[in-house]
């Protein structure tokens, strides 16, 4: 073997030189679909919040800001203007109370 096919502790064969990362696809990265499968571990790869995360600019802290900032944003949108619309569509006040010759004590 000459000097520059050896391989050094820590390389793993097959991959791409340091700086050249490849870019992962979606269906690479979740492969086999099992927790614990290939490109699955870990908090920040997992469903629709890992995707949220990953596309939020900035480092930790203002990521988590940013985050918290969505999360009241959405609350007070369904407090002021989702669930005052649905109100009336729902049937929470339609009680209905029997007159009938009950067991009444009087």
């Amino acid at each position: 073997m000459t000097k520059h096919n050896r391989q050094t502790p820590g390389q793993v064969r097959n991959a791409p030189p340091a700086g050249r990362r490849r870019r992962l696809v979606w269906c690479e990265r979740n492969a086999g679909g099992a927790p614990g499968a290939a490109g699955t571990e870990g908090a920040a790869s997992a469903g629709m919040y890992g995707w949220f995360w990953r596309h939020l600019p900035g480092n930790t802290w203002v990521r988590a800001a940013l985050s918290i900032v969505l999360v009241l944003l959405v609350v007070y949108l369904l407090f002021q203007y989702v669930f005052p619309w649905a109100e009336p569509l729902l049937p929470f006040n339609d009680v209905t109370v029997d007159g009938g010759s009950g067991g009444a004590a009087g």
